[in-house]
């Protein structure tokens, strides 16, 4: 059966640069456990040989099967006065098929943070997996997000051009911390939407294009009460 390719999304976690020299480091790094491929990397690094400054980095990747996968990234800064720039994030992604033409996704994902930079923000928004609102919408210190959808797969194939799919979607997100803007907290913002994906087979490279409507459920009475996203992925 012709379809869109149901793959697992590929999101980018949150790494805080280390330096661009690094002197001495120091890695322990475990990789292909077992067949499933869990993976564990911890380590430090000295950006300058005169520097008591240390930076800690730990990665670690779980996956049960191609379907069920899991990781942890984490980075800080050691200082004389304690531990500055912390950030570690969490993410699990389930996905299972209910029929041929159906697959159910869901990624649940935790930040948190302590003692941040100026420069680094933790945002919530239509750029941070909440579709229905505005970019960098809300700002904290610390994030959770749980986005579902139910993906279905056709066999419409219009003019041999691009495949076409379609998905609806629910997204819950919520920051807490204190703001570095000032703006209050809104609490638990929630979306709801639907969409299309097509898929070109005679593209070079795995994309697909998103087309969604996506409807803020709570916040701001002043922000638009649709959106319109059309952006392009490497999965579905």
């Amino acid at each position: 059966m012709g379809a869109v390719v149901a793959e697992p999304d590929e999101r980018r976690a949150v790494r805080l640069p280390v330096a661009r020299r690094v002197h001495r480091t120091a890695t322990v790094e475990c990789g292909g456990l077992d067949p499933r491929g869990d993976a564990v990397r911890v380590g430090s690094a000295f950006p300058h040989p005169s520097s008591d400054v240390r930076y800690h980095f730990l990665r670690v990747e779980m996956r049960d099967d191609p379907d069920h996968r899991a990781g942890v990234d984490g980075t800080q800064r050691d200082e004389d006065e304690g531990w500055q720039n912390s950030v570690i994030e969490a993410a699990a992604h389930y996905y299972v098929r209910n029929s041929e033409n159906r697959v159910f996704a869901a990624t649940l994902a935790f930040t948190a943070t302590n003692n941040l930079d100026g420069d680094f923000q933790v945002l919530l928004g239509g750029d941070n997996g909440l579709r229905a609102y505005p970019l960098r919408y809300q700002a904290g210190e610390h994030r959770s997000l749980l986005s579902v959808e139910e993906r279905f797969f056709t066999d419409f194939y219009p003019w041999r051009l691009f495949r076409v799919g379609y998905a609806a979607f629910l997204d819950v997100g919520r920051v807490s911390g204190s703001d570095p803007r000032g703006s209050p907290s809104l609490g638990t913002l929630y979306d709801v939407g639907f969409g299309l994906r097509l898929s070109s087979p005679r593209a070079s490279g795995k994309s697909v294009v998103h087309i969604d409507l996506a409807f803020p459920l709570s916040g701001d009475p002043t922000i638009d009460t649709m959106q319109l996203i059309v952006e392009t992925k490497g999965s579905f």
